[in-house]
């Protein structure tokens, strides 16, 4: 049995169709701080542009509203207009109107250019960044670890990251192979540093409030003297979990592929535009988990599994009635839930 995702991954979306990003980024380089042009601006509007010519290639012309400029044209309260791709394989960044952006561009002859494959983010998963970079601007020194701590969107797509939370106050601990510790806690913006540390490889860990998703690997750091500055950010999803069984009517196990939708059909649909939600690929004993789901009303759906391969045009959902739902509090977990194909509603173990 195996986890699997319809859609996009959560804060690192995978890259589609013919996109294709080299290269491999640590949390111990300054990729953060390369860039021909980097500035802090909001997005004012989208222009489409067609190329010449049936059937060529669409991209957008981006107008920024410059705040702060860390390289290249120096225009804050200006106008800086980015070109990027339509999406949908060409590596193009799908910015939101409206949006502020820390935007990476890079000069294509005499336009700039950002798409998904740089640096850009929005602001808001970015104030650890935007620290290290006025320092580097203003000369001032550079913190040994930094980072933002957020609260991740619900959608898994690009077009969901500005949606991302900080979350202010929690603390951070930075713990080496020592054994020796060192704490801080985030802003009011979700950023957290260390202006200096011992050398050595550090283990970092937020304390998140209850009801968060861990993270399914410790998030590390090798600060060396003389060393670029470490880059740590964590942006946790919420830790609701439906975990189950689906069975027939003898109660056999069935095997098949389950994931879960907005109870609401408008939402579900946007959902679904979006990349869609968790889904489990059940295996012969028809076992499912559902992780990292927001709080929510949702139902389950359900693909059987035929020979070699899923069903899709058979489903079945739970609850049957498109106005009924499973509500799940922040953090919930329900577990050893056992759904029974062509009954309307799962069985739920008694609380």
């Amino acid at each position: 049995m195996r986890p699997t995702v319809f859609g996009l991954l959560v804060l690192i979306p995978q890259l589609v169709h013919a996109c294709s990003c080299g290269g491999v980024l640590t949390s111990c380089n300054r990729t953060w701080s390369l860039g021909e042009t980097i500035f802090l601006g909001k997005t004012t509007s989208l222009e489409k542009v067609g190329q010449p010519g049936p059937g060529a290639p669409v991209s957008y012309a981006v107008h920024f509203t410059v705040e702060e400029s860390f390289r290249g044209p120096r225009v804050p309260g200006g106008e800086i207009v980015v070109d990027t791709g339509f999406g949908g394989g060409d590596c193009g960044y799908p910015f939101v109107p409206g949006t502020r952006y820390l935007v990476y561009a890079s000069a294509t002859g005499k336009r700039l250019y950002a798409g998904i494959c740089g640096e850009t983010k929005p602001a808001v998963m970015a104030e650890g960044v935007l620290r290290e970079l006025r320092a580097i601007r203003d000369h001032k020194p550079l913190d040994a670890i930094f980072g933002t701590v957020g609260m991740a969107p619900k959608g898994n797509g690009w077009d969901d990251l500005p949606e991302t939370q900080p979350l202010a106050g929690i603390p951070v601990r930075a713990t080496a192979g020592s054994g020796a510790s060192f704490s801080t806690q985030t802003d009011r913006r979700g950023a957290y540093a260390f202006p200096s540390l011992p050398s050595g490889t550090y283990i970092i860990e937020p304390d998140l409030p209850t009801g968060f998703a861990r993270p399914p690997a410790p998030l590390t750091a090798e600060v060396r003297a003389g060393g670029a500055a470490c880059r740590v950010d964590s942006f946790a999803r919420p830790g609701g979990q439906i975990t189950g069984t689906v069975v027939d009517a003898s109660e056999k196990a069935i095997p098949g592929f389950v994931t879960i939708q907005p109870a609401n059909p408008a939402e579900a649909a946007e959902a679904q535009r979006r990349g869609g939600m968790p889904g489990y690929d059940a295996g012969p004993d028809g076992k499912f988990s559902l992780p990292e789901l927001p709080a929510g009303r949702y139902r389950l759906v359900f693909h059987p599994r035929t020979s070699s391969h899923v069903d899709f045009r058979t489903t079945f959902y739970w609850p049957s009635n498109p106005g009924d739902g499973i509500d799940l509090a922040f953090g919930q977990h329900i577990d050893g839930v056992q759904c029974t194909t062509g009954l309307p509603a799962c069985r739920f173990p008694a609380q």
